[in-house]
């Protein structure tokens, strides 16, 4: 979702991300990419239903009440996808699940600060046993840098994915970004650049 109705501000590197995660998968035997152009709700869910890997590159919005906290994709306005559409799921073919947008595992309302109610823990319970998410706002260069690096530590000497080194590739993810000389020194000082990233399940 480079662009997204009634929303000013572009990602302008989601395009590229979807890009370098499709070449990645090129390259791995058995592993096809489906790419959603202007996705919608209805597509969306039924999509990954059958999907062993659910990869969003949009925005995320938080809601006070956290079960309808939502993705943004084309028609975000009359039906948004809510943490309760994911709930509702039960996806037997789930394997990995990355929600490159923000506040996807966070909470905005401060008394249920000890609930793990989001977007992030929908999709665990909705069936992927691991799952990447946001605490809160990300910048889509850097989490186009994030996801691409997670994925070519999961998928390794390309035999396939290996989630159980999900958590080992977002923790080596961060610290590459975090030290990346050609990042501009006062984003590379800045832990809400590089730290907003978490991995939940396996």
């Amino acid at each position: 979702m480079p662009k997204t109705p009634g929303l000013d501000r572009e990602l302008l590197f989601a395009t590229k991300e979807v890009e370098n995660l499709q070449t990645l998968f090129e390259k791995t035997p058995f592993m096809t990419a489906n790419v959603i152009s202007h996705p919608v709700k209805e597509t969306v869910l039924s999509s990954i239903r059958s999907s062993q890997i659910a990869h969003f590159a949009c925005h995320g919005r938080l809601d006070p009440d956290p079960s309808k906290s939502m993705l943004l994709l084309h028609d975000w306005q009359s039906s948004p996808v809510r943490v309760s559409d994911l709930t509702s799921l039960k996806i037997e073919s789930a394997v990995f699940a990355f929600l490159s947008a923000c506040h996807t595992a966070g909470i905005k309302n401060p008394l249920l600060t000890d609930e793990s109610i989001n977007l992030s823990s929908a999709l665990l319970l909705a069936g992927y046993p691991a799952v990447v998410g946001a605490l809160w706002e990300v910048v889509d260069q850097q989490s186009a840098q994030i996801a691409k690096k997670v994925y070519e530590i999961m998928l390794g000497d390309g035999e396939g994915l290996d989630i159980m080194r999900a958590a080992e590739g977002l923790h080596l993810a961060i610290r590459a970004l975090r030290d990346d000389r050609e990042l501009d020194p006062r984003l590379r000082r800045n832990p809400l650049i590089w730290a907003p990233y978490i991995h939940i399940g396996v």
